[in-house]
């Protein structure tokens, strides 16, 4: 809601996913250590243990990607809810084990190796085009030109697709 508060504001439509954002800063969160790991807490509101928030994160990931299984939406068409999370890290860049294995089981993240310095707009090109493939090119542009960068060394990556009619 914070972010709400600071968005708002702003001229134009308005739409963003508390929820993506949230996963996104959840996987972030889950490498972060000593003080760093305490503000990211506080800013964030996160008031469980690290290992149980992000268990609960998985638990809504599932808990809503299963909602959409083998459902029609209001018209009698498909309805398509997929979230999908990566890392993508710059080759030969070392993580802990732990931070991996802790991407992978809780948030179905896959780890990526790009060579964000040699070539990052090439990096981004494939991290946009992943993006769009798993939004039926809905998010084509994640990452727009000029945020990926030389010095780049992880990029995290959430989208969430959702594809149904609406009753009005």
């Amino acid at each position: 809601f914070d972010l709400y508060r600071e968005l708002r504001g702003k001229e134009g439509n308005l739409f963003f996913s508390p929820f993506s954002m949230s996963t996104a800063l959840g996987m972030l969160y889950g490498g972060a250590e000593g003080e760093t790991e305490k503000q990211m807490a506080n800013v964030l509101h996160y008031d469980l243990p690290e290992p149980d928030l992000h268990r609960v994160f998985n638990y809504v990931d599932l808990e809503l990607e299963s909602r959409g299984e083998g459902k029609a939406s209001a018209d009698g068409g498909k309805f398509q809810l997929n979230v999908v999370n990566a890392a993508w890290t710059q080759d030969g860049y070392d993580f802990l084990d732990a931070y991996l294995d802790l991407l992978a089981v809780h948030y179905g993240a896959g780890l990526y190796g790009l060579d964000f310095a040699a070539d990052h707009e090439k990096a981004r090109e494939i991290i946009n085009g992943w993006v769009a493939d798993q939004t039926n090119d809905r998010i084509k542009d994640l990452f727009p030109e000029g945020t990926i960068l030389p010095n780049t060394v992880l990029a995290l990556t959430n989208a969430v697709y959702f594809n149904a009619a609406w009753e009005t």
